[in-house]
């Protein structure tokens, strides 16, 4: 599985993978749906390869990572390198780069896909977060006791996916918002996979953000920075403890679910790295529900200041921006682990 240059294999892909112009992304696109107010849902089927792989990015709005590292992997992918061909060969990619594109537009009011530019404050004014029941990770129909039907995007997904038989492996690309540390999420059936993951991350260095959610939502620890991803099940579970019934029938299927109920052998993925980095003092254990909650204070706090000065006060405080190609390479890690596995 990871053979003896498996990592100098690796450098070669990640470097073609990253250099892939995005641009180019928009000169061959294939349209397989529309959003709700019309604009054009993109994918593209590549390869030849009996063992199916269906990648998705952009259903969570302020999330453009890896809408842009899954354009440059298709715009990789079109092409002739024996890498690429030799991906073509073994497998069969289902592409989705972004499935959201109503977010993409207001997305772009803070981050430029081409130059990679985005700063604190312009991230606070116009980041948008759609809310339970217009989530589109978990708004796909079939969950029991539901009432979210699906928005339009979701059942464009559903028809596309219908086109294959059965999936191997589904990976749908997250982020967080602030954070000290990446966190990976992973089918439970991968565990195999941590130390590998593990190795690679202290050659960068880059530390992993070690949470323990004791299941909350269908995050099951796995070893520090390794958690299960969650599901629509458990999230509607999360709030009807809470006596919640109203937010938990809001919840359907996320794309996880879905694809194992048509393919219930399929193994899934979930990247979560974070978009800004939090200040040193915080690579420690620490509960993410405090870090969300005081990071939500000082948001308000900062929001009504000039944009200037917003950005002043997030650097003054340690936070910083994460390098936009660290975590194009700890996607492309994240992929090419799960896709070697399978070989």
């Amino acid at each position: 599985m990871f053979h003896s240059d498996f990592f100098q294999e690796f450098n070669s892909l990640e470097k073609e993978i990253i250099e892939s112009p995005v641009s180019h992304y928009y000169e061959c696109i294939r349209e397989i749906g529309l959003s709700r107010s019309g604009l054009a849902i993109y994918g593209e089927i590549i390869g030849s390869g009996k063992k199916v792989i269906s990648l998705i990015g952009g259903s969570h709005a302020e999330e453009p990572i890896g809408p842009l590292f899954l354009r440059k992997l298709t715009v990789f992918l079109r092409s002739s390198h024996p890498l690429a061909e030799n991906l073509k060969k073994n497998f069969t990619f289902y592409l989705a780069p972004h499935v959201n594109p109503d977010a993409e537009v207001a997305c772009k009011k803070w981050w430029d896909e081409e130059t990679y530019e985005y700063d604190f404050a312009s991230y606070l004014k116009y980041r948008i977060r759609e809310l339970p029941g217009d989530d589109v990770e978990f708004s796909y129909p079939g969950l029991s006791n539901s009432k979210n039907h699906g928005r339009v995007e979701n059942l464009t997904m559903i028809n596309w996916w219908e086109k294959e038989k059965s999936f191997t492996l589904h990976g749908s690309f997250h982020g967080l918002s602030f954070a000290p540390a990446a966190w990976f999420l992973l089918d439970e059936r991968n565990k195999e996979l941590i130390p590998i993951i593990k190795e690679y991350l202290q050659q960068l260095p880059y530390p992993l953000l070690d949470i323990n959610r004791k299941g909350e939502k269908g995050f099951h620890y796995l070893a520090p920075g390794f958690s299960t991803y969650p599901n629509g099940a458990e999230m509607a579970l999360f709030f009807r403890k809470k006596n919640d019934h109203l937010t938990a029938s809001k919840f359907g299927y996320s794309s996880m679910d879905w694809i194992k109920q048509h393919s219930p052998k399929c193994r899934c993925f979930v990247t979560e790295n974070p978009l800004f980095l939090t200040p040193e003092f915080e690579r420690q254990k620490i509960s993410i529900c405090y870090q969300f909650q005081r990071h939500q204070k000082m948001i308000q706090k900062t929001q009504q200041l000039p944009f200037e000065k917003i950005n002043e006060e997030f650097k003054d405080l340690g936070f910083q921006k994460n390098p936009i190609e660290l975590q194009l390479k700890l996607l492309c890690f994240t992929l090419y682990c799960h896709l070697s596995q399978l070989n």
